[in-house]
């Protein structure tokens, strides 16, 4: 079995759209369509966070000693009146440069 793209699986759902009459499958397509776009990595300078939040993020790291790409949780906050920003915890060790980010993903739900 060949592995298809998030992008792809995503083609061909909307491609091949159920009839209105089949109301439980669309709405099951709604969701897995929302879970495949939540997978996908978001341009952090183009594509922003809309909302205030902790987000998984791809970030550059250079220091005296050289650089690397990571994936850390930081702070993103949009307030009213300020320009949005991601808040970096202050190390005078490293110069960090977020690049890409992606929402966290939800709790498990407990079952009883």
């Amino acid at each position: 079995m060949s592995e298809i793209t998030a992008k792809q699986a995503k083609a061909i759902i909307e491609s091949n759209w159920p009839p209105e009459s089949y109301t439980m499958l669309r709405e099951a397509l709604n969701l897995a369509l929302t879970a495949l776009d939540q997978l996908r990595w978001r341009d952090a300078e183009k594509e922003p966070p809309k909302y205030t939040g902790d987000y998984n993020v791809v970030c550059n790291v250079g220091s005296m000693l050289g650089g690397y790409t990571t994936v850390r949780t930081y702070r993103f906050e949009r307030i009213p009146g300020r320009e949005p920003k991601w808040y970096i915890p202050n190390r005078p060790d490293e110069v960090v440069t977020i690049t890409h980010w992606l929402p966290l993903p939800t709790s498990p739900e407990v079952r009883e």
